[in-house]
């Protein structure tokens, strides 16, 4: 998400070459949505730039009707986005990242930086859809701010072809859960027992008066 450039022509001439005109907050109304111009960006990555990376593209288009909440501002789910192929090196996306900084594509207008992947469990059968927030104020200080991890599944009731249904895990799941809190239980009674008898004044000197005789 950007915003459009701060009017500064109400600073005096003599002192806007010494005062930075910083971009302003993020507010739905002066949100940017031109076309980002990025003829001189060169890749380091196996990754290729896709033209559309730069138009701005609402929130129905994005599927993002239910928008990003931060802690510095609310987003309506609109902006510009770039969609990084599935199974892409972690070193090929941080040069990428790196040389859409270098380029411009991420720049001081930019407000708000929206990381969004799905995860897949095997074993249980779900995914998880994990997004992370980082927004920028108008001085250029990062501030993470949010992250928001929810599992999903498909199917609540059906199960892939040749594994046992979903209420199978979940009841194994609540049984090992109950085992292993009945196994702390009777550890901590345990080391309570060893405890009073070890500290115990009669029993410690009876022990000592034994081992002198």
């Amino acid at each position: 998400m950007r915003v459009l450039t701060r009017n500064c022509s109400n600073i005096p001439s003599e002192f806007q070459a010494k005062i930075p005109c910083y971009y302003q907050d993020y507010d739905k109304s002066i949100r940017d949505t031109q076309q980002i111009n990025l003829t001189g960006f060169t890749s380091t990555s196996g990754l290729s730039f896709q033209n559309e990376w730069t138009s701005w593209r609402d929130a129905d288009t994005l599927g993002h009707e239910v928008g990003v909440s931060g802690a510095l501002a609310s987003y309506d789910g609109s902006g510009y986005t770039v969609d990084i192929p599935w199974g892409t090196a972690q070193s090929d996306v941080q040069k990428f990242v790196a040389d859409l900084k270098s380029s411009g594509y991420i720049a001081p207008s930019t407000r708000a930086v929206v990381i969004s992947f799905t995860l897949y469990n095997q074993v249980g059968e779900f995914f998880i859809y994990t997004e992370m927030i980082v927004e920028v104020i108008s001085t250029g200080i990062l501030y993470p701010s949010k992250v928001t991890m929810i599992p999903f599944r498909t199917s609540f009731r059906s199960a892939a072809t040749g594994r046992p249904p979903h209420q199978t895990y979940d009841a194994l799941r609540i049984i090992c859960a109950i085992l292993l809190n009945l196994f702390i239980l009777y550890r901590v009674v345990i080391l309570q027992k060893l405890r009073f008898c070890y500290f115990n004044p009669l029993s410690h000197r009876f022990a000592v008066k034994g081992n002198s005789i």
